[in-house]
């Protein structure tokens, strides 16, 4: 028979918890912010620019959770574009785009090169949306001709080449290029996919700006500026807000993202919680260093020993994490 394991030694032992880490990061959040905590997006307009202001929502433009209030991922931006229009605006000149609440490194250090350009694997930002992918929906034409296919969203921030031909079997994927969005559909398919094939894109802050940016001259609102960032917007607007318009916002309660961060298990909602904490507690750009300290720091309040967890995200992805 196997040796017994004494229950000392199997209770001072750590594993790694897996997503069971997200009960520790939510915990953290909920006991910093409270129930009442909403997450909020601005679209600020300053002379002829307009600004978005990431608050690190994880949940702008999601695709489940859109399709229950029956919008598509690009509702809430034609939404705003009716505001400069109400003012009588059919031009503007920059779109800039605010992440500063969260660092720009996008990826945690340790998640593994195997989930890279996984949909449960996508890179974290200060703005974040269509869980910062883009979704391929594919159908076939003529056997061994190059399929068909539609983006949702429907952008050019993407260089797309389609190696996807119409074949017997649907083994239909994309790959894309490391710090690019140069993106590569491969495969084949038989017949028209009933689920989009998602692949996350890299600097999930300028895509949004960039679908942000198209939604306007799709929509009576001309943008004759450049798309670009600018972390000092934020900071710039809360020192003296005077000069800047409030365009529109969106703001989203945190049950919402409780929800999809512990029952469906969503890396990007638990990782955005864990920065957003850690920009809380230590005012800076929330971070893979601040973000699980915060969680720590939380845990040792509450009674439990430093040498009991090692913490190295939010989610539970990274195998430097142990509990």
């Amino acid at each position: 028979m196997p040796r017994k394991m004494p229950a000392a030694t199997a209770a001072d032992s750590t594993f790694m918890p897996a997503s069971n880490l997200k009960i520790l990061t939510t915990s953290a959040f909920l006991d910093r912010y409270g129930s009442d905590f909403k997450f909020q997006t601005r679209l600020l307009k300053k002379g002829d620019d307009l600004y978005l202001i990431g608050d690190g929502d994880p949940t702008l433009a999601g695709a489940e959770l859109l399709k229950k209030a029956g919008w598509n991922v690009t509702t809430a931006f034609e939404k705003w574009a009716c505001a400069p229009r109400k003012e009588g605006v059919t031009r503007v000149g920059n779109v800039s785009v605010d992440d500063s609440v969260f660092d720009q490194q996008f990826l945690p250090q340790h998640w593994s090169r195997r989930y890279m350009f996984q949909r449960y694997s996508a890179e974290v930002a200060g703005v974040n949306l269509n869980a910062n992918c883009i979704d391929f929906w594919v159908r076939p034409t003529s056997p061994g001709q190059p399929v068909q296919f539609t983006l949702d969203p429907d952008t050019h921030y993407a260089t797309i080449h389609n190696q996807c031909v119409t074949g017997k079997k649907n083994t239909c994927g994309v790959s894309r290029q490391t710090d690019s969005n140069d993106m590569t559909l491969r495969g084949e398919v038989s017949t028209t996919l009933s689920e989009p094939v998602s692949v996350p894109v890299h600097d999930p802050a300028m895509f949004a700006a960039t679908v942000l940016a198209e939604t306007l001259n799709k929509n009576g609102v001309t943008v004759s500026g450049s798309v670009q960032r600018d972390r000092s917007v934020a900071a710039e607007y809360l020192k003296d807000p005077a000069g800047w318009i409030k365009a529109a916002s969106l703001e989203t309660q945190i049950a919402t993202v409780l929800g999809r961060a512990n029952k469906d298990s969503m890396n990007l909602y638990a990782e955005c919680m864990c920065k957003r904490l850690g920009h809380e507690v230590t005012k800076q750009p929330g971070s893979w260093q601040n973000g699980p300290a915060a969680v720590g720091a939380f845990l040792q309040r509450i009674g439990i020993p430093a040498n009991q967890f090692h913490l190295d995200d939010g989610c539970g992805l990274s195998r430097e994490d142990n509990v």
